[in-house]
């Protein structure tokens, strides 16, 4: 996956969760708000209409019950008495579902109870309503606002992910590639102009390093070069003296080895500070003729050693 892909999966992911947070919360929120309502602030009306009542019949015994849409009031002795179904019911709050939903008050004074049975269904469609509206308002202002975040995020982001093409196709062994561009015209950022400089500064530092590291390749092996091709004439018209014995060539001979194996390595070296695509060429080889050559420089090292081998092909 391309990075730019990877950094708005992210973005969008988190903005996503944001949402889901913050919906959760704003939901719980409003239907908490609607309990509230429902149960808090009506009960708190009614004990108020109750003591309010009871103060009128204290000042006028015998007040006339309160009596509205949603409101009905009972009391032994006035109006039409009290139904049965309230008569059992102990001061305080009695919820009921049956007929309608109703909420019940109990008020005892002196002695004397009053019942106050009031309608909450329509107060709770009407707090309802008036809960959802807010509810969607709420979560349309969320939405809108963390889709504008994310196109802002987006925005923010861009100039990286084109920075990180860039970035991704640069050649350290190119002398002539061209400065990052690091951001539109249109587009001032400080932030991202310091990241392309630094980098653009990394990526001259690794060019001139490695244009060093050429350089000083193929000057030690053209300096190398002379002085193992002197070696190299130099045994071969000792290897033409017939007076040397047996030990001597041998020596000799390891010697040319010796040599035509560093001919070899500066010659690669040279290919490889010429071509920097280019690696080291392969071939096949014979082991047997790798350990032998190995196990031969070994008795140069030490000659008195009492170890002794044998290749068996």
């Amino acid at each position: 996956m391309k990075p730019e892909r990877r950094i708005r999966r992210r973005l969008g992911r988190d903005l996503i969760l944001q949402a889901l947070f913050i919906s959760l919360a704003v939901i719980v929120g409003v239907f908490a708000a609607t309990r509230l309502v429902e149960d808090v602030l009506i009960e708190q009306a009614l004990e108020g209409e109750a003591e309010y009542y009871w103060l009128r019949d204290a000042k006028s015994p015998g007040a006339a019950l309160p009596d509205t849409l949603n409101l009905t009031a009972y009391r032994e002795g006035l109006g039409g008495g009290i139904p049965d179904e309230l008569r059992n019911l102990q001061p305080g709050f009695h919820p009921s579902g049956e007929p309608e939903n109703t909420l019940t008050f109990v008020s005892e004074r002196g002695g004397q109870r009053l019942y106050l049975v009031f309608e909450a269904g329509q107060v709770a469609e009407l707090v309802t309503l008036f809960g959802v509206l807010p509810l969607a308002l709420a979560l349309i202002v969320v939405y809108l606002s963390l889709y504008l975040a994310y196109r802002a995020s987006r925005r923010a982001v861009s100039p990286i992910e084109r920075l990180a093409r860039q970035v991704q196709h640069l050649d350290p062994g190119d002398t002539d590639s061209q400065p990052l561009e690091w951001i539109a015209p249109d587009e001032p950022d400080d932030e991202i102009r310091v990241l392309a400089e630094a980098l653009q500064d990394l990526v001259a530092r690794v060019v001139d390093f490695a244009e060093r590291e050429r350089r000083f390749t193929r000057d030690a092996s053209h300096e190398l070069r002379t002085p193992l091709t002197v070696i190299k004439i130099a045994v071969d018209r000792l290897l033409r003296d017939h007076r040397l014995d047996e030990g001597s060539e041998r020596t000799l001979l390891r010697i040319r080895n010796s040599t035509e194996d560093m001919q070899q390595l500066t010659s690669a070296f040279l290919l490889m500070a010429r071509e920097s695509d280019v690696g080291m060429p392969t071939d096949w080889i014979c082991l047997n003729d790798v350990a032998a050559a190995e196990l031969e420089r070994a008795l140069i090292v030490s000659p008195n050693s009492e170890i002794s081998t044998r290749i068996e092909a």
